[in-house]
């Protein structure tokens, strides 16, 4: 109750004080007489309602009130504001402008409605217009120094002499500032005017005599100028009051750069490296343009790792530092460096997805599935909305051979997917993967339909339903089809031609089941088991039984274990 009673009163308040802001308002004129005593009981009632619904956070109902307001008594700049106002601070400042300017020209005192049109006029690119409004209200209010700072911004797009004459007042005012002389030292160097700008940074300088990064910027502001003698002559000035200043040492760094002094530009680098002074963005910022340059450069490469290991030397305690090593690590290849400096970040920041998503990648390069598993559910835990958390994990406990839990855990992920067919493909095919091992195969068959209707050209799923559909004897025309469209998207893998020669098998072609097979084996198959064992049923079922004999045993050689394999061998006899 007690709340409701002080927003009554604030509101009540509110109204009467706008009200009288207008000086029209009060002032009843022979004009006005056609604003009845009824009308005015109704603008109150609306303006009331208006005022309340606006401070509720109801700002379409209170603009459509405000609205009603004016349509009432269109002589009344009060509501003309508000309406302005919502709009503007809606971002629609071309709907807010009649309504600023109607208000502005209703109450050309009102230093508020002169604002509000000043900033609605900027924001409708009128500048000319806009810097009139704002000057006329800076020589009425001389010593507003929003105002001035207003109005200074706004000089920098078309009178920048003006801007910098402005800035000097408001320096007057409030002394020497450094966003000021910052904002100044851009204004004269947009006039090349150098001498102007490094005036400014010198007289930051005098004022701040131990501040050494205004050296810095005036040594910068001469280097980038074509002044390199007198950039190098600050610079050294600087090093002689502070001798491990960060910002100066980059400033040497590209200094020696420019003049071809390599390995002195690279002593200045890793100086400012060393420095815990120095901001860690600053840093990656440099280590981000050696990732773009070093790849070929062995030289770039080697300062590379250097400002790497001193990066996770001074800012131990900083995940993005292990993040950007791993990078480089990882495409150096180093995988196991690399997973090992991204788990390191994201022991000490678990927040950042992309790293533990790079994480799960090196775990399915490195073959450890075990990892896979472990590093997947943490991410899941972390990360519940992000499908390829549940991809990887998923795919993780298909390689453990846990089929059951993976299609728990790829069907949750599968529905999360959107947007993304790349993405929604592979958990199709590794759902299809899993329901096979567990021989429901016409829910495997469905999700290998389902990946190919995503991408009917991904060779590997081609290649895999193929496969299995030979391995149970079913659909081999289809899987023939299939099998052969994977050898033509990508030729020369030696699992898709075994895939096509063992489907020939299937279909009792025997002879060229062996054609095929034998190319799997030339074209890098020859340590394959499978391959190899494949084509000594080949061999054997064209008569050739002393090399299919001799196949088997390289297949078991190269890691073949199964029972029928060693059956073929003791026995010297094709099991099938």
């Amino acid at each position: 109750m007690i709340k409701s009673l002080l927003k009554y009163f604030l509101i009540t308040s509110l109204f009467f004080v706008s009200c009288k802001t207008s000086k029209h308002s009060g002032n009843k004129n022979a004009a006005d007489r056609d604003f009845s005593e009824k009308d005015q009981v109704k603008f109150e009632h609306y303006f009331f309602n208006a005022s309340k619904e606006k401070i509720l956070g109801n700002y379409e109902l209170a603009l459509n009130l405000f609205l009603q307001c004016a349509k009432i008594n269109p002589k009344e700049p009060t509501p003309l504001y508000e309406i302005a106002l919502i709009y503007e601070q809606n971002n629609d400042a071309t709907s807010a402008l009649p309504f600023a300017e109607k208000a502005s020209q209703l109450d050309p005192d009102n230093y508020w409605f002169q604002l509000l049109y000043g900033q609605v006029l900027y924001k409708n690119n009128q500048v000319a217009k806009s810097i009139k409004v704002f000057e006329k209200l800076l020589e009425r209010n001389p010593k507003e120094l929003e105002l001035a700072f207003n109005l200074a911004g706004i000089y920098t797009y078309e009178k920048l002499r003006e801007a910098i004459s402005l800035y000097d007042r408001i320096e007057s005012q409030i002394g020497i500032s450094e966003d000021i002389s910052y904002q100044k030292q851009q204004l004269y160097l947009k006039l090349n005017d150098v001498e102007g700008a490094a005036s400014e940074i010198k007289k930051l300088i005098l004022a701040f005599p131990t501040e050494t990064k205004y050296y810095g910027v005036l040594g910068d502001i001469y280097f980038t100028n074509g002044q390199e003698e007198n950039a190098l002559e600050i610079y050294q000035k600087v090093l002689k009051i502070d001798p491990e200043a960060p910002f100066v040492h980059l400033s040497l760094a590209d200094y020696y750069r420019k003049k071809g002094q390599k390995a002195l530009s690279y002593e200045h680098l890793m100086l400012a490296f060393k420095n815990p002074e120095l901001d860690i963005d600053t840093k990656m910022k440099i280590l981000l343009s050696y990732y773009s340059l070093s790849n070929n450069n062995d030289e770039l490469k080697k300062q590379a790792f250097e400002l790497c290991d001193i990066l996770t030397g001074v800012h131990p305690n900083d995940a993005k530092s292990y993040s950007i090593y791993g990078d480089f690590l990882y495409r150096d290849g180093q995988l196991k460096e690399s997973r090992e400096a991204f788990k390191k970040s994201v022991s000490l920041d678990q927040s950042r997805f992309p790293v533990w998503n790079q994480i799960l990648v090196i775990d399915i390069e490195l073959s450890d599935f075990a990892s896979l598993v472990e590093d997947g559910i943490q991410t899941i835990e972390l990360f519940p909305n992000q499908p390829t958390a549940f991809f990887f994990y998923g795919y993780g406990l298909v390689q453990k051979k846990d089929y059951t839990k993976a299609l728990e855990y790829l069907n949750i992920g599968k529905d999360l997917v959107f947007n993304n067919d790349e993405l929604l493909t592979q958990f199709y095919s590794t759902l299809g993967e899993a329901y096979y091992r567990l021989k429901r195969f016409p829910e495997s068959d469905n999700a290998f339909e389902n990946a190919l209707r995503k991408n009917p050209n991904d060779a590997t799923i081609l290649n895999n339903y193929s496969y299995y559909l030979s391995e149970r004897g079913e659909k081999l025309e289809k899987a023939a089809e299939m099998s052969a469209k994977s050898n033509n998207l990508q030729s020369g893998q030696p699992s898709f031609l075994d895939t096509y020669g063992w489907i020939l098998y299937k279909q009792a072609k025997y002879a060229e089941a062996k054609e095929w097979l034998k190319k799997a084996i030339d074209s890098g198959g020859n340590n394959n088991s499978t391959i190899l064992e494949h084509y000594g049923d080949a061999l054997y079922q064209l008569g050739e039984k002393e090399n299919a004999l001799m196949y088997w045993k390289k297949a078991e050689e190269n890691g073949g274990k199964s029972e029928n394999l060693k059956k073929k061998i003791a026995d010297k006899k094709l099991y099938e």
